[in-house]
């Protein structure tokens, strides 16, 4: 069984990203246009898979799409 500190969980693209903006979004972070907020998503998100991978870890991703 695979250890969970060797899994790097993600949630889909665009939740990963509401949740970046609204943590951005608190600590007083506003941006000039939607395209200036995408590249820092962008570039936070691309960090966040080249750690991951640096340290060996799986990537999951949560693609399972529900409707309410």
């Amino acid at each position: 069984m695979e250890k969970e500190s060797n899994i790097e969980y993600l949630k889909r693209y665009g939740e990963e990203m509401d949740q970046f903006l609204d943590i951005q979004f608190e600590k007083g972070v506003r941006y000039d246009s939607p395209a200036k907020a995408y590249e820092d998503f962008k570039n936070y998100y691309d960090k966040r898979l080249k750690a991951a991978g640096q340290a060996g870890k799986r990537i999951v991703t949560n693609t399972y799409d529900s409707f309410s």
